[in-house]
């Protein structure tokens, strides 16, 4: 946590603020339903960030995404990524960040409901493939992640959230490709559809 903090008061290089803004992100990452989209996610996409932090242009931009992309996460509401890029616009205009920056950082949290880049630059495409990154983990770690999501949504039957998970998967499934980034598709797109592929069968199973 320590090191979480450091990082991102000395990126947010505001002295009156990176505090107050950082608390108050952590304690949305902390709140309690949240099984998947939480600090170790956001540790997860750090570690790409740093992973991958060649084929960044604005790693500012990228960096301040991670953190507000899920900052706020209410699985029985529908407008998450316009309330987190509405936040992400309030905290970041506090230290003078330049319009267009904020602006590309809002563009590509709303980008997140469907994980589509129309109109993304690259590092925008790039956001979106580590976001779905995951998808293509080991086996183990997948299916912590398949059981994280299904308890954010344990307000929802188990036949609505086997029917729902279902389609969304099959969504994924029935792109050209699941990354849009070429070293990330080279890393991550065959495991990906293998894990999905043996999610929607088991989902399918254990629906009979």
């Amino acid at each position: 946590m320590k090191s979480l903090r450091k990082q991102f008061t000395e990126i947010y290089c505001d002295a009156a603020n990176s505090e107050k803004t950082f608390n108050l992100l952590h304690d949305l990452y902390c709140e309690k339903h949240r099984a998947y989209h939480n600090l170790n996610h956001i540790n997860f996409l750090l570690k790409l960030f740093r992973q991958f932090d060649e084929y960044i242009e604005d790693k500012e931009c990228v960096f301040f995404t991670i953190w507000f992309h899920d900052a706020i996460c209410d699985p029985q509401k529908n407008d998450n990524e316009q309330r987190s890029a509405e936040l992400a616009a309030q905290c970041l205009q506090k230290i003078s960040m330049p319009k267009d920056k904020i602006t590309k950082i809002e563009k590509i949290i709303l980008a997140t409901e469907k994980h589509l880049c129309e109109n993304l630059d690259s590092d925008g495409k790039l956001f979106l493939d580590f976001d779905l990154a995951i998808l293509g983990s080991g086996d183990d770690i997948y299916d912590e992640y398949a059981k994280a999501i299904r308890r954010e949504y344990s307000f929802v039957s188990d036949e609505d959230y086997k029917s729902g998970r279902a389609r969304v998967l099959q969504n994924f499934q029935k792109r050209e490709f699941i990354y849009l980034t070429d070293d990330l598709r080279e890393k991550f797109e065959a495991k990906a559809r293998a894990n999905i592929k043996r999610e929607i069968l088991e989902l399918s199973t254990n629906a009979k």
